[in-house]
């Protein structure tokens, strides 16, 4: 029944491969595997009738003619179709579901206006385990030293960037130097490293927190003093801080005229 009705569906949609040449909302789409994939698409009107296939070989993949969608073997319980626009989303993507998926439909606007067009999915495996190998177990100085980048994964490596481990310099505090009382306060810190640097606020030699920004909903004369920002570095081990003071004034009621009748 589902075979029969995908075809009849197939042969009711021909005509739309001389409709309007619809261009999807993103052309290549591209996921992981294992994530879901959304190829989306917006018909020129209401939509009637849509149907999509997984070419060159035009394996259907799921179709619909105003009752319910039809999916397409194989594609059981990995596909849900949009019926209000026709996207189709692919869940669980593997990287045989990398290549072009065309579409074919129709819409209300002025009587069954047909539509077609393609969109790809490009599927990638993360690359993971990556190392760096040296052709000396222990660099000698004034000698030559390769360093060879390896990665697991299936897919090939377009590109490598080669990066060397710095830092944390210039580091630095922004915020205010002083406010009024009740006042709330957001104090930021800033470094450059490579890789990104961790940040540990002391206030008055105390730890009080660890994270880029130090926030204080409510200052009172308490938080008067000296607030320190100490940049970490994981890979160089290295860290450097910066200091700020900072100071709570009386809370502000005004002006006060200088003339007295």
């Amino acid at each position: 029944m589902g075979a029969h009705f995908i075809n009849w569906v197939i042969i009711s949609l021909c005509a739309g491969c001389l409709g309007l040449e619809l261009t999807p909302v993103t052309d290549p789409v591209i996921s992981e595997v294992g994530d879901n994939a959304m190829l989306e698409i917006k018909p020129p009107g209401v939509l009637g009738a849509v149907a999509w296939f997984f070419s060159p070989a035009a394996i259907p993949v799921v179709s619909w003619t105003e009752t319910n969608p039809v999916i397409g073997a194989g594609y059981e319980n990995r596909v849900t179709l949009n019926t209000a626009t026709g996207s189709m989303e692919l869940r669980s993507v593997h990287l045989s579901d990398a290549g072009v998926y065309t579409f074919q439909g129709n819409s209300f606007t002025s009587g069954r206006e047909p539509f077609n067009g393609s969109v790809t999915l490009e599927v990638y495996e993360p690359i993971t385990n990556v190392n760096v190998k040296p052709s000396l177990a222990q660099p000698i100085a004034n000698q030559a030293l390769n360093l060879t980048c390896e990665v697991l994964g299936s897919q090939t490596v377009s590109s490598r960037l080669w990066l060397k481990d710095d830092g944390p310099e210039q580091v630095s505090i922004t915020g205010p130097d002083q406010e009024v009382l009740n006042s709330s306060v957001t104090f930021t810190c800033s470094a450059k490293s490579l890789p990104p640097c961790n940040y540990t606020w002391y206030f008055n030699e105390t730890e009080t927190a660890q994270s880029s920004q130090y926030n204080i909903a409510s200052v009172s004369y308490a938080n008067s003093g000296s607030y320190t920002c100490v940049a970490w570095n994981s890979v160089t081990e290295r860290k450097s801080s910066a200091v700020k003071e900072f100071t709570v004034t009386g809370e502000f009621i005004g002006f006060v005229s200088k003339y007295f009748l």
